[in-house]
Formats: C-alpha cells, sequence, structure tokens
C-alpha cells in the first residue's frame, strides 16, 4: 500500500517538471489536458473500489434478511 503513494507522488512530481518544461515552450493546455486524465481516472477508481465495498457489505445483510423471511 505504502509502495503506490509513493509511485504516486513520484508520477506527480515527474508530472510537475513535464509541465513546467512545456510551459517553457509554450504548451501549456497540455499539462492540464493530462492532469485532468488524471484525475478522471483516479475518481473513476474510487468510486469503483467504493461500489465493490458497498455492495460487499449489503449483501451479508441480504442473505440475513432472507433466512430471516425463510423461518
Amino acid at each position: 500500500m505504502k509502495i503506490k503513494k509513493v509511485m504516486q507522488a513520484l508520477l506527480l512530481c515527474m508530472a510537475a517538471a513535464l509541465s513546467i518544461l512545456l510551459y517553457q515552450k509554450q504548451l501549456g493546455a497540455i499539462p492540464f489536458l493530462l492532469l485532468s486524465f488524471y484525475c478522471f481516472y483516479m475518481a473513476y477508481r474510487q468510486k469503483k473500489g467504493l461500489n465493490k465495498r458497498v455492495l460487499k457489505a449489503a449483501y451479508p445483510l441480504e442473505k440475513q434478511e432472507e433466512s430471516i423471511r425463510l423461518n
């Protein structure tokens, strides 16, 4: 888990260096476009993981309700 955080921090540092380089070349819109893709991906991953956790948490409750109804 900690390796993921280190990799994300390293990626963001590299992106910052790349954006400085691109701003010097008058290509400042490219870093914002790449940043928007990155933020979209991270939000999608977080929402996807959240949905899985919610479904896993809700599933045992449904089983319990079924067993209560059957009894």
